[in-house]
């Protein structure tokens, strides 16, 4: 399958059977922009604007930018966030993470959900997390890692339980 990367000023008349992928602004001045059967139109980064959009047997997908007119048959309309496919890979800016969905959640390349808090207090270290999964305790100032069934100081020193924590901070006060 051929990609064609459609430029603001390419207002044609689009073949058939072609991934095209929308990566810039394209306005259609108010124009039709006609596109072939058989397409799949692959938001990445662009939007289709100020015009109207005809196509028959299109199927469109991505982050989807239109505000044109649509007209004819598309088959489906899939956003983004609502694409599921086993095996892409994502980059989460909350957590600043490259995921792979395997079917079912987000994880990361260590097989960790995407969203496992990397940094805070004893009683809020993730749960459901593999071996290796590194984690800083605010409370203690120590870097732990999960060894599989417990917690563990990286620097050997033993790690300390939510209650010795509790019990630390109440005598301290």
């Amino acid at each position: 399958m051929n990609i064609n990367y459609l430029q603001a000023k390419e207002l044609i008349e689009c073949s058939t059977n072609k991934l095209i992928e929308i990566i810039n602004t394209i306005d259609l001045q108010e124009k039709n922009l006609k596109v072939g059967s058989g397409n799949i139109l692959f938001f990445n980064g662009g939007e289709i604007i100020n015009g109207s959009l005809e196509g028959q047997g299109n199927i469109m997908l991505g982050n989807i930018k239109i505000s044109a007119q649509i007209a004819g048959s598309w088959h489906t309309f899939i956003s983004d966030s609502d694409l599921q496919i086993k095996g892409k890979i994502s980059y989460d800016k909350k957590t600043e993470k490259v995921g792979v969905y395997n079917g079912t959640t987000t994880n990361d390349c260590l097989g960790n959900p995407i969203n496992a808090t990397t940094i805070g207090r004893t009683i809020e270290r993730p749960t459901g997390i593999k071996l290796g999964f590194i984690y800083k305790n605010t409370e203690t100032g120590k870097w732990e890692i999960f060894n599989g069934t417990s917690w563990e100081n990286l620097d050997g020193t033993e790690v300390a339980s939510a209650d010795d924590v509790e019990t630390a901070n109440e005598e301290g006060s």
